[in-house]
């Protein structure tokens, strides 16, 4: 599960004071089946629950142990049919700067199923 390029310059950005906040808002989930790298800037094949874009987190929470978890529900009229293989972390709705990247055995998305996605990050070893 690897922090992208751009997400750790983001994040060297905003501890040496030179960026803006740009702290990830949004999870993206997609299609797509490669290998996960930190060198790529967006999902393979993403999709949009929100026609035409990502849906925004549900909630954000850091602990003591180094690590932030993002939150996000997708719910039962969402993506209906779809198989997800590959879910992000952004800083906007559409567009912008993906931290992270992950990859999925693969859900398929039915009518009746809610799904609640959860994304956490260690910050240090």
């Amino acid at each position: 599960m690897p922090t992208t390029i751009d997400g750790w310059n983001m994040i060297r950005n905003w501890l040496s004071g030179g960026g803006a906040g740009n702290q990830p808002i949004a999870i993206s989930l997609g299609s797509g089946s490669i290998v996960a790298t930190k060198y790529q800037s967006e999902l393979e094949h993403e999709m949009f629950p929100n026609m035409g874009s990502r849906n925004v987190l549900a909630s954000v929470s850091a602990n003591t142990s180094q690590e932030v978890t993002y939150s996000m529900l997708l719910d039962s009229t969402q993506l209906i049919g779809s198989t997800i293989y590959e879910i992000g972390l952004h800083n906007a709705i559409s567009g912008a700067t993906m931290y992270h990247r992950s990859e999925l055995a693969g859900i398929t998305k039915t009518d009746d199923l809610e799904i609640q996605f959860d994304l956490t990050l260690k910050v240090g070893e």
